[in-house]
């Protein structure tokens, strides 16, 4: 059983999903605590499923996408709350649509991410343009409980 708290998948699952009708199968599903180690931990999740798949030419940009994904929602994100007191989470999801991976991020944020102008001396403020650079798509979903923050990159 997996636990709102743990840091490392203990199962991974694969089962139909439809979204507006298009059928995805759900490759990995974990939640991670709204902390920045959880940044670590999402990277391992994504880089172990591309290997299970035998994606492995995808996990140098598909790990650097998630990384920027999960920092953004631990860092600018609310946790879901996982109605354990105080404990919140973000919940990583790792999702085969058609011919893509697609990864998302969820928290319980309504802010979406947004380019920002950045000089040369900015160290940060770079993140959703590389997104951009680098996805086949990306976006932002609302949810019930905040947003989700997906890539896709062609990978089938």
């Amino acid at each position: 059983m997996q636990h709102a708290y743990d840091t490392e998948p203990r199962e991974v699952t694969v089962e139909p999903l439809y979204e507006m009708g298009e059928p995805m199968a759900i490759l990995a599903t974990v939640a991670l605590p709204d902390r920045g180690e959880s940044v670590a931990a999402a990277r391992r999740t994504v880089a172990a499923v591309l290997g299970a798949w035998g994606l492995e030419e995808l996990s140098e940009s598909a790990v650097l996408l998630t990384s920027e994904l999960m920092g953004n929602a631990v860092q600018h994100g609310e946790g879901l709350s996982t109605g354990c007191g105080k404990l919140s989470i973000v919940q990583l999801k790792v999702l085969r649509r058609r011919d893509r991976l697609r990864v998302e991020v969820h928290d319980g944020s309504e802010q979406v991410p947004m380019l920002r102008e950045v000089t040369d001396e900015d160290e940060d403020g770079r993140g959703w343009l590389l997104v951009g650079l680098l996805a086949e798509e990306h976006g932002v979903t609302r949810t019930v409980d905040g947003k989700a923050v997906w890539f896709e990159l062609i990978a089938w």
